[in-house]
Formats: structure tokens, C-alpha cells, sequence
């Protein structure tokens, strides 16, 4: 039961969230097309709707600029790569496991039965893991697109969900209350969002000098590697040890 509620819930969490971030930069759309062009001033559903598009169309512009870079990246790096030589490599780098091998059939054959079954379990479990995993990809994709469909509903009715929310809390709550919960509501967005543009910025910066940085200096997959560490520096403390 938990499980259907949580798969119903994520989808409409992750909209909200996706709102939230989004606000930001629709609101500067829409402050521009206002002071541009009479027509959006005289329609103010038309201006918010079109800065909606243009905030979404935004952000997929910068992903599908970030996957070409790593695209590129990448294919130009495979290009350049001498594939004897990786093999040779590879052949060089599995030669004493081999040997291991071979050395452990030579001796007590319990031994090897036990750790070959050790080792049979251990790659189970991962095929299993990576089964469940490669499964669930549809889901998650699936659950994301909701979640951008009721993102893009929020924002264009901004203003009518907030005026329902204004009337619930008319209703259920007491003036004095109201005003509490204005009041941790600013100081929530002050904080929170504060902490949002601070980590946003960082994964900036840290992308585009890593990418030239390493792009310099020759490093192979120079930008590909500064693209996900700076992707991965928006998760605090975890992130950039897994980009680096």
C-alpha cells in the first residue's frame, strides 16, 4: 500500500520541486516580455504561458548543450585512442589474475570449489542488482515526465493555486496563525533559496574550470570529467568525492 501511495507521490513531489527551481527564471522571462512587447502587458495569462515555454526551453537548451559537449568529447576521444594498444593493455592488466587462476586449479581443488562459488554468488547478485536496476529505468523516465507535466501546470496557474491555498488558509487558520506561517514561509525562501543559487553556482564554476582546466593541460575526457564534477557538486559533501 505504502509503495503505490510513494509511487503516486513521487511524481507530483518531484513536480513541485521542479517548480520551484523553475520560478525563478520564468519570473525574469516574464518581467522581460512585460517590458518589451504592449501585447504581453495587455494579456498577463498569454505572458505567463510564454514565459513558462521559454524557461523550459531554456533549460533544454543547456542539457542538450552539456550532452553534445560530452558527446563530442568522448567520440573525439575514442576517435584519437590506438585500440591495439588498449588491448595490449588489458590483456597485460588481467594477466596475473589469470595466473592466479591457473595457480589455484593446480592446488586443493576445495579451495578453488569454495572461492569459485563465493565468486559465482558474489556475480549473481550483481547481474540480479543490475537486472532490477536496468527494469526500473522506464519507471523513473515515466515518473519524471509527470513530473515535468505537473511542473508546467504549477507554473502557468501560479497565481490560482495561490489564491487556494490563501483561501484554505482563511479558512482553517486564525490570523495570528496565517501570519506565523508567513512569516516561516519567507524565512524559508530566504534560506532556501539562497542555498539553491549558492550550489548552482558552485557547479558552475567548478564545471567550466575543471573542463578548461584539464582541456589545457591535455587530459583525456578533460570535459567530459569537469562537466560531471560539477553536476556532481550539487549533491553537498557526497557529490564532489564521486566527481573527482
Amino acid at each position: 500500500m505504502f509503495s503505490k501511495i510513494g509511487h503516486i507521490l513521487h511524481p507530483i513531489l518531484l513536480g513541485i520541486f521542479l517548480a520551484y527551481l523553475m520560478e525563478p527564471v520564468t519570473f525574469w522571462f516574464q518581467n522581460w516580455y512585460e517590458s518589451h512587447a504592449a501585447i504581453f502587458r495587455k494579456k498577463p495569462r498569454f505572458c505567463r504561458a510564454a514565459a513558462v515555454f521559454s524557461c523550459f526551453l531554456f533549460f533544454f537548451l543547456v542539457f542538450l548543450l552539456g550532452i553534445t559537449l560530452l558527446s563530442l568529447n568522448i567520440a573525439q576521444y575514442f576517435k584519437e585512442v590506438s585500440w591495439e594498444g588498449f588491448v595490449d593493455k588489458m590483456n597485460r592488466a588481467f594477466l596475473p589474475l589469470i595466473d592466479f587462476f591457473k595457480r589455484l586449479g593446480d592446488g586443493d581443488s576445495r579451495y578453488s570449489t569454495m572461492l569459485f562459488s563465493m565468486a559465482e554468488g558474489k556475480l549473481t547478485s550483481i547481474l540480479k542488482n543490475l537486472m532490477e536496476s536496468t527494469l526500473s529505468i522506464p519507471s523513473l523516465v515515466g515518473q519524471f515526465f509527470i513530473g515535468l507535466i505537473i511542473a508546467l501546470y504549477l507554473l502557468i496557474d501560479k497565481e490560482t493555486f495561490l489564491s487556494y491555498g490563501k483561501k484554505a488558509g482563511r479558512r482553517w487558520f486564525s490570523p495570528e496563525r496565517r501570519k506565523m506561517v508567513r512569516k516561516i514561509g519567507k524565512e524559508f525562501q530566504i534560506v532556501f533559496s539562497g542555498y539553491l543559487k549558492g550550489q548552482a553556482m558552485d557547479a558552475f564554476l567548478m564545471g567550466c574550470l575543471l573542463s578548461a582546466g584539464l582541456w589545457l593541460i591535455g587530459v583525456p575526457l578533460g570535459i567530459s570529467i569537469g562537466i560531471l564534477a560539477g553536476v556532481g557538486n550539487l549533491v553537498p559533501y557526497l557529490g564532489p568525492f564521486v566527481a573527482y
